[in-house]
């Protein structure tokens, strides 16, 4: 991706400066996103993914294919703003390696004790500007 890129708060020096950059474009498209989101709009969050769009959650237990294709996905976001205890989320963009958005996730939940806090770290693969593939990794649970 060719284009201005936007160096993050806190950036290394060095080599690792050059994963902090994210193309302006693509950063614009990501907090777009991110806004149809908090915004529970499943249709327009379509509009951004491609056709062939998957995303795998990765636990203790390994990869596990979560939704398969656009129309999925669609459905499944529909279901998760209707049916959800979900309240917010908050995200971190860390940097990009070639096409791979690298961001943290903080998503909050409404429980019966209270408010809970999921925190993920989350790998984005896009195609022809689009998210094509979603990468999620739970930590594991400290005993």
């Amino acid at each position: 991706m060719l284009g201005l890129a936007v160096m993050l708060d806190g950036c290394a020096e060095g080599p690792a400066a050059e994963f902090q950059q994210i193309p302006l474009d693509l950063k614009a498209a990501v907090e777009a996103t991110d806004g149809q989101f908090m915004n529970r709009n499943a249709g327009a969050m379509g509009a951004i993914i491609t056709d062939d769009f998957s995303g795998w959650s990765v636990t203790e237990e390994g990869p596990a294919i979560r939704v398969e294709g656009r129309e999925q996905t669609v459905q499944m976001l529909s279901m998760f703003f209707e049916n959800t205890n979900w309240v917010d989320s908050k995200t971190h963009m860390l940097g990009m390696v070639d096409n791979i958005l690298i961001q943290v996730e903080d998503d909050t939940y409404e429980t019966q004790i209270g408010r809970s806090t999921v925190r993920t770290l989350n790998l984005y693969e896009f195609k022809d500007g689009k998210r094509w593939r979603n990468w999620k990794f739970f930590p594991v649970k400290k005993e």
